[in-house]
């Protein structure tokens, strides 16, 4: 796994940490 893969991820993850 890339690390632009696995920063968008980490993004994706704590926006919905964020929003929940």
């Amino acid at each position: 796994m890339n690390k632009t893969a696995t920063l968008l991820t980490g993004v994706a993850i704590l926006a919905t940490a964020v929003n929940a």
